[in-house]
């Protein structure tokens, strides 16, 4: 099921606003008429595979079947047109291979468009390029994107985690050039690197790692292994930074070593640093930084939280004191210093469900950067870092018993954990784990608890419960609550 970008639009629009709406109200938010909102929900229903999405009452409106749409969003991402949809394949190629030519007619062979419409294509890819600084080049009948290694990685990294990877709890490609026993070999060497650590690595850090590994099998599977790089030689806060983390700098230098052995072609040593690096930036609490003495690193912390407390006229001085955020945002600056993009696909929820908070990290991200000399905070870090201020912001008393089952991740756990007690303070949440660790820890023995909150449609993982399951979205909206309620009325 593929929707347009108005289909996608009166989605969201429900989503949203959250009660009953009729065609007269939607036909004004969208700018479309009356009768074209019909013919939307039609198309939607007629092609939904999970039942009606859009419920329609004769005199009093239509209303969203939440439950329905949860199943849909548990497989699918809203994808754009056909056209954006083509430009974006035709884009991983590109990116994949370089910088390598390709030959255009190949490239675009299995889309039977004309050479005016190729020629659209490649000019939106040229414009979405001039963000990572990379250039479209054309010799003859063949084309390719050229640039630094580094700004290649990002642009790969950026595309893949906005339209391939579509789950934190297994993997899920849509791309020719790596096969299912890739996928199933890099995700062994992740629960490796967990089991080297003796950790989980939460989420998003989880699909960093993933996707960085999968970046490098790609490009190798297409015939492009990077050699004399401009950034090969490590600086001295990379020796220094390498020294001081031996035990992490093994685990990759065994990961690199495995992935060579895996694809029987030798791997430029630098791969292990930039392995290294992903992973002492995924929330691990031991690594050494040294980016800035304890003092001062504390010192930019708690104006952080100032910052914002003054900014959003409420004190969030408790913030000090929560370790979880403060590596947390130990680990932004490194990644900050260090150019490693991280993707929040919760974004767009994020911003919807607390704009003004939203915007007023916005504002801190602007004030770190001036104030204390960094890269610019792109808006998927700021998003994460909102999370622990809503947190905070959430937070009342709890009671009764429940187990929240959610995808990996502090910052989007904690925070469905806490709307949950605020909405329902007679439930006691027992624990909050993701599917491979209910797996792990409940699976053996019964789970002695009334129902469970997932917001993972569990019938994709062939889990069979013998308590109810109440599923939500992770923001936990009004549709979610009524779930809930509802669950609790038939216990």
């Amino acid at each position: 099921m593929k929707l347009s970008k108005k289909e996608s639009e009166l989605l969201e629009l429900f989503v949203l606003k959250d009660t009953k709406l009729t065609a007269k109200e939607i036909a004004e938010s969208l700018n479309i008429s009356s009768k074209t909102v019909y013919r939307l929900v039609h198309k939607i229903n007629e092609a939904s595979e999970f039942g009606i999405l859009i419920e329609t009452y004769i005199g009093k409106g239509m209303k969203m079947n939440y439950r329905n749409y949860l199943k849909y969003r548990s497989i699918f991402k809203q994808s754009g047109s056909e056209t954006e949809e083509r430009v974006s394949s035709v884009l991983m190629n590109l990116l994949s291979s370089s910088p390598l030519f390709i030959s255009i007619e190949n490239l675009f062979k299995r889309y039977f468009i004309s050479s005016e419409t190729q020629y659209k294509d490649l000019e939106k890819i040229k414009k979405k390029m001039k963000q990572f600084d990379l250039l479209l080049e054309r010799k003859e009948n063949k084309i390719r994107i050229i640039g630094k290694e580094q700004s290649i990685r990002k642009a790969i990294y950026h595309m893949l985690l906005r339209t391939a990877i579509v789950d934190t709890d297994f993997y899920v490609i849509d791309n020719k050039n790596i096969s299912q026993y890739d996928i199933d070999f890099l995700t062994a060497q992740l629960e490796l690197i967990e089991k080297k650590i003796k950790g989980n690595i939460p989420y998003p850090y989880n699909i960093n790692i993933f996707s960085h590994l999968y970046i490098l099998v790609m490009r190798i599977r297409n015939g492009f292994i990077p050699k004399n790089r401009e950034d090969k030689t490590l600086d001295a806060y990379e020796v220094s930074l390498k020294e001081s983390n031996q035990e992490i700098y093994g685990i990759s230098q065994k990961i690199v070593g495995n992935l060579s052995h895996y694809l029987s072609e030798k791997i430029d040593q630098i791969e292990e640093f930039y392995l290294f690096q992903y992973i002492i930036s995924s929330g691990i609490e031991e690594q050494s930084f040294e980016l800035y003495s304890d003092g001062q690193l504390k010192l930019i912390f708690e104006d952080a939280i100032d910052f914002v407390s003054q900014h959003m006229a409420l004190d969030f001085s408790s913030l000090k004191e929560d370790k979880s955020f403060f590596n947390h945002f130990r680990v932004m600056l490194y990644r900050n210093k260090n150019k490693i993009v991280i993707v929040n696909n919760l974004l767009g929820e994020i911003k919807k469900e607390y704009p003004e908070l939203f915007k007023s990290v916005e504002k801190l991200s602007h004030y770190l950067s001036s104030e204390y000399s960094l890269a610019p905070i792109s808006e998927d870090e700021s998003g994460f870092t909102m999370l622990y201020f809503a947190k905070d912001f959430e937070k009342l008393k709890t009671k009764k018993r429940v187990i929240i089952m959610c995808s990996s991740g502090v910052g989007t756990s904690e925070l469905l954990k806490v709307k949950v007690q605020r909405n329902f303070p007679t439930l006691d949440i027992i624990d909050v784990v993701s599917v491979n660790q209910f797996k792990k820890k409940y699976m053996e023995e019964k789970v002695i608890v009334d129902f469970i909150i997932s917001t993972i449609n569990i019938t994709l993982y062939n889990l069979i419960l013998e308590v109810p399951v109440a599923l939500v979205s992770a923001m936990f909206t009004g549709k979610d609550q009524e779930t809930i309620r509802l669950m609790m009325e038939g216990i």
